[in-house]
């Protein structure tokens, strides 16, 4: 299925779905861009999280560092949606609507969370929200990259993991 971006670059997609009646190609492009969260949500967990770095190369090893990865995503993600609603709700009078920035915030959560846990933290999971609110991303709509394409390599050796 060929779909062409607004720029005149040509796209590839791979479908099943072959009835030109049923699926007519011209709602391919809508429906590409929809995957946009699904795609950052992936980069996050690649080059943030960092899912491909394993601290050992054990099967029990490389599914400890999976599901705890994928629980920081998703504990992360519980509390941005909480420091969200708290931002729109004090920020109503802005030209730009903003997000809250994901990269900084894992980091506050870096040295938190476990008290988070330790303590029954609801003073120390108000404190993250509020660090969560501080450096808000403006979401600037219509905004458009070229892409760029690097060589594949080993992205992160065994000795460099991050503590979180």
């Amino acid at each position: 299925m060929k779909v062409i971006l607004d720029n005149g670059e040509i796209e590839i997609l791979a479908t099943s779905l072959l009835d030109d009646l049923k699926y007519p190609s011209s709602i391919f492009k809508e429906l590409y861009f929809k995957r946009w969260g699904i795609e950052t949500n992936y980069d996050h967990l690649k080059n943030n999280i960092q899912l491909e770095n394993f601290t050992g190369k054990s099967e029990l090893a490389i599914k400890q560092d999976f599901f705890a990865n994928m629980f920081i995503m998703n504990l992360q993600s519980i509390m941005i949606c909480d420091a969200q609603e708290e931002l729109e709700k004090n920020n109503k009078k802005t030209d730009l609507d903003y997000k809250i920035n994901r990269n900084l915030s894992l980091g506050y959560m870096k040295n938190k969370i476990i008290n988070i846990f330790l303590k029954g933290g609801s003073v120390e999971y108000d404190e993250l929200i509020d660090l969560f609110k501080i450096n808000p991303c403006p979401i600037r709509k219509g905004r458009k990259f070229s892409r760029i394409l690097y060589p594949r390599a080993r992205k992160f050796p065994m000795s460099k993991k991050k503590a979180i």
